[in-house]
């Protein structure tokens, strides 16, 4: 189940397992992009690198993928729980706005 390269020992993971992380990358960036959240923005919220962002979304090996993936889902409830708030207060503060 592993392989070296440079020196490294690399799980090989097979097609199928390599699909399902395919799909939940992209599940997750329609996620993210519904919420017109950035990459860099949400790296900063979960405080990891832009780059394990991105190579979650497109489906690539990472390390600790679940607890990454338990965060970046839970770092978009945030948000969203966010901008709800903001909405509501703008709403509440600002009704002849609405008009």
């Amino acid at each position: 189940r592993y392989f070296r390269k440079g020196g490294r020992r690399i799980m090989n993971y097979d097609n199928e397992v390599r699909e399902l992380w395919k799909r939940e990358g992209k599940d997750l960036l329609h996620q993210r992009e519904g919420l017109h959240l950035s990459r860099t923005r949400l790296a900063k919220m979960m405080r990891i690198s832009y780059s394990v962002i991105k190579r979650l979304e497109e489906g690539l090996h990472i390390k600790r993928r679940n607890v990454v993936v338990k965060s970046y889902k839970n770092a978009l409830s945030l948000y969203y729980a966010l901008i709800i708030l903001v909405l509501k207060k703008t709403k509440f503060e600002h009704k002849e706005l609405l008009i």
